[in-house]
């Protein structure tokens, strides 16, 4: 309870304020939950009146009453007891003064010692909870922690500075600003360190310690949030991050603004982004138009705004205001499209320096758009940015290699440059890896390390690799046999329109491969949809083998016209190998009316490899032919009600170039529907030595290679 005069804070059960020394009223001393304590039913009756309250500080005032009559024999008794009333009320006046006086120094003594407890606490970096009277140290090895900020919602309306030079009288701030200044940062020392070559082990204590330390220091906070965030403690790095933006730091919020953009530590806001990074520029940040530009330009409504920013950073001399520019006029992206004025923005781009320039002007030279064609010129641009590190100009340089765009043809080299681009991710440059490693093509013949990369490249839903993964699990090649997990792969890649997986999910449900393992199913009706899908696309063995399937009437009416049509079709298909079986099977086909023999075909996988897109290699030879045998004879009747319902099926159209089925057919059948298993592939060489190789052209690392 606190006291009504002073304020101090008292025990409940006191009678005196610690504080003042005044007595406390009825209604402080008791606790309002308390109720008042009720006496024994036998002596309520007898109870006395309660007296009317008294204000303890103000004098009493005694009722008057009259003087009693003047009784002799009573003087000397009278005079005996206002004698000893006055000793009496002496005694306890004098008693009562020096209780007050006791109760007044312990209080001082008391809150003397509260705050000298306090006060070393608070040096301590301790935390002490007054109620529970609990004392909490920090660890002597962590720095004391900062309050916790939320994140910031909306920019404030006062302007940010860059006004927080390095302190060099702070060891711990001496040690941060070497370990995690930025790049960007005008007062930084040193050249700075981006934000993925920061060593967060290092880097954590002393910038920990110089953004705890008192006063607040805005430029340690923000570094230690730069520490944090490199360690992948977003939510903590966000809360630092705060606190330096609050004080003004204009390169806090310029980091604030990356968070919002990416999403990390905070929901990802495009609009707050902008409006951060603008605060961020408009305090001298520099780069940071380019930055807005490129936020705007990933949404079509804000093209324009776009193209504001890029000139604005050009006006700046930032040289990604060009490249930005330059990919705006190259797509007609809130512009007209002009291909020549895109080409030389990104020249001037490219002869600043900027990665994004030198890449954009070789797509240019290597295509032709909007100047001469020069592929080797391109792959010199190419090779300038891979490098410098950057993903996809080294899977183009990678390309000039292995097609020898630019005057020099070298596998090795190519694969040099192509293991860095599918490091980094590229399924694009995975898959030429994967085909590298399965043909032994620049590289030795690994198996395994192919099936590693294709699944790299399927994980991310690249249909090719899914293609490839499958053919490698159907044929057991480098990874363990697995038909269902073959096909579940399949599905995926032709269920994304992918011809080659069309042909090989319907050659595996006409053959019914994996059955003899209980892997696999033999299905006519889900074969013949599979081709025709590929057929649409003119896939050659599709239009073989659905050709096939309509000669000897398997999951579809007996039509020998149709078979030869179809057979005729692949014929002139793109496919040399499917081309000739094709042009075979038309010539032996007879009339309709002369009942000939069914065909026999080959079921077979694709591979089709940037070099060569029509190379197959059949894995069934006569499966057909006898399934054909089979369900001819009655055999299999599961087969034969297949055949049965699709030659009752009204939907057929035996007149078009390919089947058309139900249009529910192709969601009536849920086998295979699991998603494919995904495990890590075996561990994968990290890159090739080629660094140590020689050629007539030069060691591949001397930036001076020639590119003839």
């Amino acid at each position: 309870m606190f006291c009504n005069y002073c304020g101090a804070p008292n025990p409940d059960d006191a009678a005196f304020c610690r504080g003042c020394g005044r007595a406390r009223t009825k209604a402080e001393a008791a606790p309002p939950s308390a109720p008042a304590p009720v006496p024994p039913p036998d002596v309520i009756a007898a109870a006395p009146a309660a007296p009317p309250q008294q204000n303890p500080i103000e004098p009493q005032r005694q009722p008057a009453v009259e003087p009693p009559a003047h009784n002799p024999s009573s003087g000397f008794l009278a005079l005996f007891l206002v004698l000893l009333g006055l000793a009496v009320i002496g005694g306890l006046g004098y008693g009562i003064s020096t209780f007050l006086d006791q109760r007044r120094a312990a209080a001082a003594r008391d809150a003397d010692s509260a705050r000298a407890l306090q006060d070393s606490v608070d040096k301590a970096g301790q935390t002490f909870h007054v109620a529970g009277a609990e004392q909490k140290a920090a660890s002597p090895a962590a720095a004391p922690a900062v309050a916790s900020v939320a994140a910031p919602t909306s920019p404030p309306n006062s302007a940010a500075t860059l006004d927080f030079p390095p302190d060099p009288n702070d060891a711990d701030a001496v040690t941060c600003d070497r370990l995690a200044d930025h790049p960007w940062d005008p007062q930084k020392v040193g050249d700075g360190v981006s934000l993925e070559s920061i060593d967060v082990a290092q880097a954590l204590p002393p910038c920990g310690r110089a953004a705890s330390s008192s006063p607040a220091k805005p430029r340690y906070q923000y570094l230690y949030g730069r520490v944090l965030e490199a360690a992948s403690r977003f939510d903590e790095a966000m809360q630092q991050y705060a606190s330096a933006e609050r004080a003004g730091y204009g390169m806090a919020d310029m980091n604030i603004g990356y968070e919002y953009q990416t999403g990390r530590g905070v929901t990802q806001n495009r609009d707050l982004a902008a409006r951060f990074l603008t605060r961020a520029d408009e305090a001298g940040v520099p780069n940071l138009r380019s930055v807005i530009g490129d936020l705007w330009s990933y949404d079509a409504q804000q093209y324009s705004l776009a193209k504001s920013w890029y000139e604005a950073a050009i006006t700046r001399g930032e040289p990604q205001g060009y490249a930005g520019l330059a990919v705006l006029y190259d797509l007609g992206l809130g512009v007209d499209k002009d291909r020549v004025k895109g080409a030389e923005l990104a020249r001037k781009a490219a002869e600043l320096g900027n990665i994004n320039g030198m890449f954009w002007l070789g797509r240019h030279l290597r295509d032709g758009q909007g100047v001469e064609r020069d592929r080797s010129a391109a792959c010199g641009w190419f090779d300038k940015t891979a490098r410098a590190g950057y993903a996809y100009g080294q899977l183009e340089a990678g390309r000039c290699f292995y097609t020898g765009d630019g005057g020099t043809r070298n596998h090795e080299y190519a694969f040099y440059w192509l293991i860095r681009a599918a490091q980094a991710g590229l399924p694009e440059a995975q898959e030429i890896v994967a085909d590298m490693y399965d043909d032994g093509d620049g590289v030795a013949a690994d198996e395994t390390q192919a099936v590693g990369w294709y699944r790299k490249a399927a994980v991310q839903g690249d249909t090719y690799g899914m293609m490839q993964l499958g053919v490698h699990l159907r044929q057991g090649k480098g990874v363990a046999w697995s038909e269902a997990e073959a096909m579940q792969w399949f599905e995926k890649a032709a269920r994304a329109g992918y011809a080659a997986a069309q042909s090989s999910l319907g050659a595996g449900y006409l053959a019914g491969l994996g059955q003899d393992g209980g892997q696999g199913r033999q299905d006519y009706q889900q074969a013949a949809y599979w081709f025709g899908e590929a057929a649409k696309q003119d896939e050659g063995y599709a239009l073989v083998n659905l050709g096939v399937m309509y000669e000897n009437g398997l999951g579809v009416p007996q039509d020998l016209d149709r078979a030869k049509q179809l057979y005729t079709q692949a014929a002139h298909s793109s496919n040399p190998a499917a081309a000739k079986v094709g042009q075979q099977y038309a010539a032996n086909l007879s009339s309709p009316s002369s009942g000939s023999e069914s065909q026999a075909t080959s079921l077979a996988r694709t591979k089709q490899s940037p070099s060569n897109a029509d190379a197959w290699v059949a894995i069934v030879v006569g499966a057909v032919a006898i399934a054909a045998v089979t369900t001819l004879f009655g055999h299999s009747s599961s087969a034969a009600a297949s055949s049965s319902a699709a030659s009752d099926d009204s939907s057929v159209d035996t007149s078009s170039s390919t089947w058309t089925p139900p249009t529910d057919f192709s969601t009536s059948v849920s086998w295979p529907s699991s998603t494919p298993a995904t495990p890590d592939p075996a561990p994968l060489h990290p890159y090739y030595p080629y660094q140590q190789w020689k050629t007539p052209n030069g060691d591949l690392t001397n930036p001076n290679i020639a590119w003839r």
